[in-house]
């Protein structure tokens, strides 16, 4: 399969914001239990306004090669060797944040759902729908994650948001004194919480309405973190700080006490549970669809869908060996820190190349 299919702006945008909705919801107990106070939307709102300083020089650089991927800019600027360390740095980050995805996806099935069927034919089930989504190609996961913002994610966050109608808004009190480290501390987790930001340079080449899709990359943002810091509000309501430290899916343990006046619907729970779970399907399919370019990207291949079963078997293993999420979210903090450093310094390095090569290029001229 080839990645000559192109999609839509709004697509693109429900794939950005889907993909970092799934990593907000499963990076909140990191941001609850590292803060004294209730205070971690200011980490996410910091996080933000560092993805909106790099956004203005993405996009410039994305207009200035609007056909081609992170990876595919860096193979025009940089040396060979250090092309296929990148490359091969975000195949093994992106297959890193699957198995932590599917492992904790396959959890929340077996928990609230199958709860004699072992996890690891869960993991395998899950895998291999992903796997075959993602071989009908970036047309099909975007169109259905874009359906997917409508009829899930969206329903997902109201009935939870309905579900904190006796909650206190004095769990969100007092905000001082600030816990200042605590909240510096946790910047990196918040901005992990923007996955679709890592992902926006490997689709956006694939967006038919170029110029409106780069306008739309600061709009996702926004959208994101408006989402995120309501995720957080939202289990301050009902839990209050102490209380959410102790739990390891803090969003969506609201949908247990749910109490929504008027509802017609008998488990409500489930519908909510439902929801996240299709939200995460998706989620993974974007993940390994994007895995699978980046192995093209680095390979040099022309055709991609074999790589499908390459990464499957590898994923599936590494989401068998890790432990459970309560374990898995205290040892991420330092791939997270190294992914995000040199995440920071590639773009950085390509901006400054770029921005010389067109100004030398201008200057011919």
């Amino acid at each position: 399969m080839k990645f000559k299919t192109k999609i839509t702006a709004p697509q693109n945008t429900s794939m950005l914001i889907l993909l970092s909705f799934i990593y907000q919801i499963m990076l909140l107990p990191i941001l609850i239990s590292n803060i004294d106070g209730p205070t971690a939307w200011i980490s996410i709102a910091i996080a933000m306004l560092i993805a909106l300083i790099f956004i203005k020089p993405i996009i410039k650089l994305q207009a200035n090669h609007p056909e081609k991927t992170l990876l595919d800019i860096c193979a025009d600027y940089m040396p060979k060797i250090v092309v296929k360390i990148v490359g091969f740095l975000y195949i093994g980050f992106f297959m890193l944040a699957s198995s932590i995805l599917l492992k904790d996806f396959s959890e929340q099935v077996k928990m609230f759902m199958l709860f004699r069927t072992p996890s690891n034919i869960i993991i395998l089930i899950i895998l291999l729908t992903s796997s075959y989504a993602t071989q009908k190609g970036i047309n099909t996961v975007a169109q259905i994650a874009h359906i997917t913002v409508i009829i899930a994610m969206i329903p997902l966050v109201l009935v939870t948001a309905l579900s904190t109608s006796y909650s206190s808004i004095s769990n969100i009190l007092p905000i001082f004194p600030l816990d200042i480290k605590g909240v510096l501390t946790t910047v990196p987790y918040a901005l992990i919480g923007f996955f679709g930001f890592i992902i926006l340079l490997f689709s956006n080449p694939y967006v038919d309405e170029h110029k409106k899709n780069l306008r739309e990359n600061k709009r996702f943002l926004l959208t994101s973190a408006s989402i995120y810091i309501l995720c957080f509000f939202l289990v301050m309501f009902k839990f209050g700080q102490e209380e959410a430290k102790r739990l390891v899916w803090p969003f969506l343990s609201i949908l247990k006490f749910l109490n929504i006046p008027g509802s017609f619907i008998e488990n409500t729970e489930a519908v909510g549970i439902s929801l996240n779970i299709i939200c995460a399907f998706i989620s993974l399919s974007i993940i390994l669809y994007f895995t699978n370019l980046s192995l093209q990207k680095t390979l040099r291949t022309v055709d991609n869908g074999y790589f499908i079963y390459i990464q499957t078997p590898i994923i599936y293993m590494a989401a068998c060996l890790l432990p459970g999420m309560n374990r898995v979210i205290r040892y991420i903090k330092i791939p997270i820190y190294v992914f995000l450093v040199i995440n920071a310094i590639v773009l950085f390095l390509l901006v400054i190349i770029d921005r010389r090569r067109m100004k030398a290029v201008n200057e011919k001229k």
